[in-house]
């Protein structure tokens, strides 16, 4: 079975797109990081002037790759001031950790 390949990445200064197999727009919490789950993986982004992903537990079965935008697949342009972090996974879940 392939696995579904979903990009994250930073838009604006407060936003949080996802998108390829899975489909979101995420407010993030301004000015502290945000917690999302991506698939089963677990991931921290945070904004400084610039959009940073780091992935806090990997999902088991769960793959993940960092990339500068447009360089990924599922991430076809975006901005200069975000990575895109891709995560492929057997889940399309997304969803905020409160």
């Amino acid at each position: 079975m392939s696995k579904y390949e979903i990009g994250v990445y930073g838009h604006s200064d407060d936003l949080i797109e996802v998108v390829g197999d899975a489909d979101a727009e995420l407010y993030a919490n301004y000015g502290e990081p945000t917690r999302l789950m991506v698939g089963g993986t677990e991931i921290v982004a945070e904004y400084d002037g610039e959009w940073h992903f780091e992935v806090a537990e990997l999902g088991a079965d769960d793959d993940a790759s960092w990339h500068s935008v447009g360089r990924a697949g599922v991430v076809k342009a975006a901005n200069d001031y975000t990575e895109a972090l891709v995560i492929e996974s057997d889940s399309t879940e997304v969803r905020q950790i409160d």
